[in-house]
């Protein structure tokens, strides 16, 4: 995470605790989401989580802005976005995750991203089948030493 970004995260705990409006607005907005998102794993409504996904990054670009957010960081959104995919970021930025709906679309992103020079990789969700070997992606899921080194 970039020393300007910690700084701005921090100024919005700051703003936050002290009550502004837009601030605690968005805050709670985050929240909600992230229950709808809950609900809609468990019922796996998938263009629910696409919309919450999308809806996501769409506030966490109004809060902080293009210039915070970085033009890499857009890229990456843009890239997923012209594809129909949704996207946002994993965390505090510099990943996104997104989803895809069948395995054209896999190949035409991982295509996409490495044509504008970014890592790809296919996070399996435990207990599913792992994504195509043709695309030679890495493949992640929640017990891979990978996956936990980068959390």
């Amino acid at each position: 995470m970039s020393e300007c970004l910690k700084k701005l995260l921090f100024e919005l705990r700051v703003t936050a605790h002290e009550g502004d409006a837009e601030v605690v607005q968005a805050m709670q907005t985050f929240a909600g989401y992230a229950s709808e998102c809950k609900m809609a794993l468990v019922q796996q409504d998938y263009d629910k989580i696409s919309e919450l996904m999308n809806k996501n990054f769409d506030l966490r670009r109004k809060i902080f802005g293009d210039e915070v957010i970085g033009a890499k960081n857009l890229e990456m959104i843009k890239i997923a976005r012209s594809q129909g995919c949704p996207a946002k970021f994993s965390g505090s930025g510099g990943t996104i995750i997104g989803m895809y709906r069948n395995w054209e679309e896999l190949r035409r992103l991982a295509k996409t991203y490495r044509e504008h020079g970014f890592n790809f990789a296919q996070v399996a969700i435990e207990g599913q089948k792992p994504g195509i070997e043709s695309l030679d992606l890495p493949q992640m899921s929640a017990n891979s030493p990978l996956f936990r080194e980068i959390r």
